[in-house]
């Protein structure tokens, strides 16, 4: 089973991160891809908070830390990353 979420995740077309705290733990290929990253690999230890745009920023670990305080996954919301090559995309 572990094995099958992991290739699942793995082919999504969607942009999968899971960190803690802020810090990535896990990226799919799909994510490296739309922000633009060497490869998964590449984004895991930074930090999601300042790979989000400066401008959306606070709201990123606002909707975190509030999340966090209810024990509840984040309700998705339009968030602009900023992109290896310094460009933003949005995401949610």
């Amino acid at each position: 089973a572990e094995r099958r979420f992991q290739t699942l995740v793995e082919c999504m077309p969607d942009l999968v991160l899971v960190h803690r705290h802020g810090t990535v733990l896990f990226a799919n290929p799909a994510a490296a891809a739309v922000l633009g990253a060497a490869g998964p690999e590449a984004l895991v230890g930074r930090s999601l908070y300042e790979m989000a745009d400066p401008e959306d920023r606070a709201a990123v670990v606002a909707r975190h830390d509030a999340a966090l305080g209810r024990h509840a996954v984040t309700t998705q919301a339009p968030v602009r990353y900023r992109r290896a090559d310094g460009s933003t995309v949005q995401c949610e």
